[in-house]
């Protein structure tokens, strides 16, 4: 019979990625089935009792009253559960839980371990006193509560005049449309809610990776898409200026894309910014009428990397009577180089920065195990378990482009309907191990697609975690086809985690555009080069003037 333990810590709040990786950390434990910490929301409490009923897997408990232990949490309360094969395995479990999240001593001095003065900062009150104490003034607040708090607490930062970044989901569009209108009166960026990625200042914050500087700004509207950008700039020699997430809402009609509109203004006063990036899904009509106009009145170039919009159509009723209404098409050139992938959206910008020359990427150089010999077999699919959501939109779209999507499967894993209870699988494996495993198993699968995304936040070892899921494949006859997001100054360094997964048996691209064009390739017996992607002069001079 498993064991479950619950445990509430009254008015005891931890930062979500904190809890995260410490749950991953604790799954791992032999023994252990589920680990779950999470701030007790009934949001919250419902899909830990849904975890650990899947974890029991219809069989009885030890602790049978764990239910109602659950339940009387509150939402400002932490809850850490435990589901193991004993309840001496769910002490220890339950041990090491308490002892990630406790707070950190800092360094003994003469008389022994000292209390940590940060430990004591429960509020954001608090915080901006001991910053103010030491006659410095705080300018950044990173809120990662619980949605029904998080817009109150974003609203106190926004009031002592620092920027947030909002970590946390699950905000109303009405708190959020009043947060970015009180940002915006404030001249302060409100990045989110849900943003997961930003850099400001050299400052990478959220999922984000070591990127060095440069002449390249961006604003965008996903996480993972901004991170293939940014790497790709680094990996191709250029850096960045600075990098504005502005949430996934943002670009919609009732958010009017307030922040990604005051991010381009800010990259457009910058003297450092040269070139202006943006990254989004595709923006409701009248938002993207919005972002043209601001577009075509810039004196910097811009590229426009909105997933699944190959040429932005002209905006409705720019045109007056009498005169010819403009077309979509090449015009658009004299304002942006429009970029149909998150690839393209990097060389474009870094070509922008080198006199309009393109540069190459060589994938020859990039490790790698060799494309397999044989052929796949008839009627089966390939498979793409991703991680990051805008990549497994961009793989979805182009494999659908190329050879007809339409029996393929991508899924991502970090969805909602995946990450119930646990951990995100750029943070945990344990969740992608078993569908890798069982894509190996089933007999309709064709390839395997995966990426890889490295920077703070991830796994430090992801390569590691998924390299003995990709031997296995390759012994079955299964290829995996591998991209790596990050660059080598990261903590897990790229050129590491590319050699790992190709000695693993992984056939290693640089990007996800091109591993998926390949596993296109290999699945249709057909040939698909990376497109030669060119710039206008018009746009060219646009750097140089600006």
């Amino acid at each position: 019979m498993s064991a479950v333990l619950v445990q509430v810590v009254f008015n005891a709040y931890r930062d979500s990625i904190q809890l995260l990786k410490a749950a991953a950390d604790v799954q791992k434990m032999e023994g252990v089935s589920q680990a779950a910490m999470m701030m007790g929301t009934q949001a919250n409490k419902g899909m830990m009792s849904d975890s650990i009923n899947q974890a029991l897997g219809g069989g009885g408990a030890s602790n049978g009253n764990w239910s109602s232990q659950l339940e009387g949490a509150n939402p400002g309360d932490l809850v850490i559960t435990i589901v193991a094969q004993d309840d001496n395995t769910a002490q220890s479990a339950l041990k090491a839980a308490q002892d990630a999240l406790s707070p950190k001593k800092a360094a003994a001095g003469k008389g022994g371990a000292q209390e940590n003065p940060e430990d004591k900062l429960t509020s954001i009150s608090s915080g901006v006193s001991y910053f103010q104490s030491s006659g410095e003034t705080p300018n950044l607040a990173i809120v990662s509560v619980p949605g029904d708090y998080a817009a109150t607490e974003a609203h106190k930062a926004l009031s002592y005049g620092m920027h947030v970044l909002l970590f946390s989901d699950n905000v109303s569009t009405d708190d959020e449309l009043m947060l970015k209108e009180y940002a915006n009166k404030k001249h302060l960026l409100l990045m989110g809610p849900d943003c997961g990625t930003a850099i400001l200042d050299g400052v990478p914050l959220g999922f984000a990776n070591v990127i060095k500087k440069g002449s390249i700004g961006l604003v965008g509207a996903s996480g993972t898409g901004l991170q293939q950008v940014t790497t790709l700039i680094e990996q191709l020699g250029e850096g960045i200026t600075q990098v504005i997430g502005v949430g996934g809402h943002d670009l919609s009609d009732k958010i009017g894309g307030k922040m990604m509109l005051q991010g381009i203004d800010r990259l457009e006063k910058d003297p450092n910014t040269s070139v202006i990036v943006l990254v989004s899904k595709p923006p409701s009509p009248k938002v993207t009428e919005k972002i043209y106009e601001k577009v075509k009145d810039s004196k910097k170039p811009f590229v426009i990397m909105f997933l699944g919009m190959k040429k932005p159509a002209s905006p409705a009723g720019e045109t007056k009577p009498n005169e010819k209404k403009e077309k979509s098409g090449p015009e658009w050139e004299e304002y942006a180089a429009v970029a149909d992938t998150l690839e393209s959206a990097a060389l474009l910008a870094v070509g922008l920065t080198q006199d309009g020359r393109i540069p190459a990427i060589d994938e020859k150089s990039i490790p790698s195990a060799p494309l397999p010999k044989t052929k796949p077999k008839k009627e089966s699919r390939i498979k793409g378990l991703y991680s990051g959501g805008t990549f497994n939109s961009e793989a979805k779209l182009m494999l659908n482009s190329l050879i007809g999507a339409e029996s393929h499967l991508c899924i991502d894993l970090g969805d909602d309907e995946y990450t119930v209870g646990r951990p995100h699988p750029m943070i945990d494996f344990q969740l992608r191990n078993q569908y890798v495993q069982k894509a190996v198993k089933a007999p309709d699968t064709s390839a395997i697609l995966l990426d890889i995304v490295l920077g703070y936040g991830s796994n430090m070892d992801p390569a590691g975690e998924i390299a003995p899921q990709i031997e296995n494949a390759t012994k079955a006859g299964v290829p995996v086809f591998a991209h790596v997001c990050g660059t080598n100054g990261d903590p897990q360094n790229l050129q590491s985690q590319r050699e790992k997964l190709a000695k693993a048996g992984a056939i290693v691209f640089s990007t996800n555009a091109e591993c998926v064009r390949q596993v296109a390739a290999y699945h249709s017996g057909k040939v698909f080069n990376r497109p030669d992607y060119s710039l206008s002069k018009s746009l060219v001079k646009k750097v140089k003037r600006s």
